[in-house]
């Protein structure tokens, strides 16, 4: 039963990349919440995680205590008391979908192996470039006028292409590794050509940190400088037009911001909303908002006063600090920290390519939560959130009858190696 749970949602984590090319699916109304397609394979999924955490090897107890609390102070301190800023729920759903899937993670390697999940999800890249590139026959959405140069595929937004493509790109380098195929090679370059040609910076960014990561880890820090002409390289297949748009909208508009002195609206706004965000929390929250937060959606408000319109506010830890307050924000950095300690204990004793991986999966993710969101970019995130854990059982040599309690011998074990 676990095993074929673990497989359903591991094809459903699959599907959900070329999926987002469907974002404007719906199926009417459910109350006054939109059924969309995602949002159904959202509620499926979710139910799914809450199914297959009931049974199998407790990875970490501390993870999972860590794991459990922060979900039960969202969905009964936050979640309850709804604030008239907006209530993104969803938004809220898919952070406790991330924080599941971190602690059943090294479940569905044990029950599927790395090498099927590695398979399954690689083989997801090549259905997402392939509608991705044939779009233009079927479904093919510009912005503005200016044709290919800014051509969008069948995604509605190049935020939601951009981080479709990113969070496969790890799957492929492993499948590459693994296969040492120039087949799996061309699809890793077409990923990354794909993600940059989006132009978002957030996941741009976060794609050099994770490289950036990686080659210090294998202590190849002078190759990080190799990611200049790299990078510069796939700059010069994107078309000139859509270039120029890109430096005089990304890069001079910033430069000519902090020019001028018009900080707050440097970082596309970001300097600002984290102004706003801490003037609300210092000046208008009250002193036990401050320790259990505004409620959720309050934090939307920062993005209101700052922008324009209301939607969240951008930044992580603002929208933590403001909408759960510093008990939310303490609670969730201790799960994620757990999460690193355990990781990195694992990575000690096995420094498999894998493991490496998932280190800087978690690294990258710490750097997103200041700059980005990470736990609210949607249920594409999930995919990186399986490499929270990679296989307990194939690590420390478990087989299927092994108990929590020899797991957790072997990691304490191996705190000082």
């Amino acid at each position: 039963m676990g095993r074929a749970l673990s497989y359903v949602i591991l094809l459903l984590l699959a599907c959900r990349p070329v999926l987002n090319q469907f974002q404007e699916i719906s199926f009417g109304k459910l109350g006054s919440y939109e059924l969309s397609l995602l949002s159904l394979w959202s509620l499926i999924v979710l139910g799914l995680l809450v199914v297959r955490s009931f049974w199998g090897v407790v990875l970490d107890y501390r993870v999972k205590v860590s794991g459990v609390i922060f979900i039960l102070y969202l969905t009964m301190i936050s979640l309850p008391r709804l604030s008239e800023y907006g209530n993104f729920v969803s938004s809220y759903l898919y952070i406790i979908m991330i924080v599941m899937m971190m602690m059943i993670a090294h479940k569905l390697f044990d029950d599927l192996g790395e090498d099927t999940i590695i398979s399954i999800l690689s083989l997801s890249s090549i259905a997402l470039i392939t509608m991705h590139i044939t779009a233009f026959w079927w479904d093919a959405n510009y912005i503005g006028m200016s044709g290919l140069g800014n051509y969008l595929g069948a995604f509605s937004s190049k935020h939601i292409a951009a981080y479709s493509f990113i969070v496969l790109i790890p799957f492929v380098y492993l499948k590459y590794v693994k296969s040492d195929s120039y087949f799996w090679l061309l699809i890793l370059i077409l990923n990354v050509a794909f993600l940059i040609s989006a132009f978002q910076r957030t996941e741009i960014l976060s794609f050099i940190i994770g490289v950036s990561v990686i080659l210090i880890i294998l202590k190849k820090k002078r190759n990080v400088f190799y990611l200049i002409p790299f990078v510069m390289v796939i700059l010069l297949l994107i078309p000139e037009s859509y270039f120029e748009t890109f430096v005089q909208e990304k890069i001079l508009a910033e430069v000519d911001k902090l020019g001028s002195g018009d900080i707050e609206r440097a970082g596309a706004g970001r300097v600002g909303l984290i102004l706003e965000g801490l003037r609300i929390y210092f000046y208008e929250l009250s002193l036990v908002e401050k320790l259990i937060g505004a409620g959720s959606g309050y934090a939307n408000l920062t993005h209101l006063r700052v922008v324009g319109h209301l939607t969240y506010a951008h930044l992580q830890f603002i929208q933590f600090i403001i909408d759960l307050g510093i008990f939310g924000l303490i609670l969730c950095t201790i799960f994620v920290l757990q999460v690193f300690v355990v990781k990195l204990r694992m990575y000690r004793f096995n420094s498999s390519r894998l493991n490496m991986i998932a280190i800087t999966y978690l690294i990258v993710f710490a750097c997103e939560f200041i700059y980005t969101m990470p736990f609210q970019n949607g249920g594409t995130f999930l995919i990186t959130a399986l490499l929270a854990f990679s296989p307990a059982k194939k690590i420390i040599g478990l087989n299927k009858n092994a108990n929590r309690e020899n797991f957790m011998n072997v990691l304490n074990n191996n705190r000082g190696v």
